[in-house]
């Protein structure tokens, strides 16, 4: 399902290991609530759609995505 991506994002190499905050939205009990937590990057890889997406596994065990 997902490919590798050399372990890099728009040219910048080397990006696992590094820290990120991303915005989780949190859904429990009828609540929508925001947290920012940081993540270390784990692995990077690309899935080949028309928006092109990068994923990123994170520390929390749950893909974020970003376009690019």
């Amino acid at each position: 399902m997902f490919t590798p991506y050399q372990n890099s994002i728009n040219g910048h190499d080397n990006v696992i290991g590094h820290s990120v905050t991303v915005n989780l939205r949190l859904f429990r009990t009828y609540q929508n609530r925001i947290e920012h937590k940081t993540v270390e990057i784990q692995s990077v890889s690309e899935r080949f759609t028309q928006l092109n997406r990068v994923y990123l596994q994170h520390s929390l065990g749950v893909y974020l995505s970003i376009t690019h």
